[in-house]
């Protein structure tokens, strides 16, 4: 389901009649119309764009995983949920779970994550992530468990520059 953001006004103007009046009329009217194209409408700035696309994720034919995504935008704000859990003999083996939020601004095409949280499960062993980001990228993480208690190295401070989450990639 999408509802769609209204982003401007639109103006028809009915050049067709020659009158004098319309004449004085037809130059007023387009530079309202030009001014009002230059700006969002004060209801697209409030109104909320809504994606929540499900998936089936398969292997062969098998289902292995279920992906539920939760999209939001309200003018260069979004928000992006997702919940993924695996599926089957995939599920016996890793059991996996996640849930995963992220918020933030779009500006000229661009994401820019605010914040971010996930609390997965895998293999019985639950995982927490907590970034928040400042102009140059994350500038505060959290994870349990730390790099070095999980068979996996850290990510070096001069590698975070202008790195963003999963969510907001996509």
């Amino acid at each position: 389901r999408c509802q769609q953001i209204r982003r401007y006004p639109r103006h028809k103007l009915d050049v067709e009649n020659k009158s004098r009046t319309m004449k004085s009329v037809i130059p007023v009217s387009l530079v309202a119309a030009l001014l009002a194209i230059g700006q969002p409408s004060a209801e697209a700035k409030t109104e909320t764009l809504r994606l929540e696309p499900r998936y089936l994720i398969t292997v062969a034919g098998v289902a292995t995983g279920r992906l539920t995504l939760q999209v939001a935008r309200t003018g260069p704000k979004y928000r992006i949920s997702s919940t993924i859990r695996s599926l089957g003999l995939i599920d016996g083996l890793i059991g996996f779970r996640s849930e995963a939020t992220t918020s933030g601004a779009i500006s000229s095409g661009l994401v820019y994550p605010e914040r971010h949280k996930a609390d997965n499960i895998w293999r019985g062993d639950q995982r927490h992530v907590r970034i928040s980001y400042g102009p140059t990228g994350p500038f505060d993480v959290i994870a349990d468990p730390l790099p070095e208690n999980d068979d996996r190295q850290a990510v070096a401070p001069a590698l975070r520059v202008g790195a963003i989450d999963a969510l907001s990639a996509a």
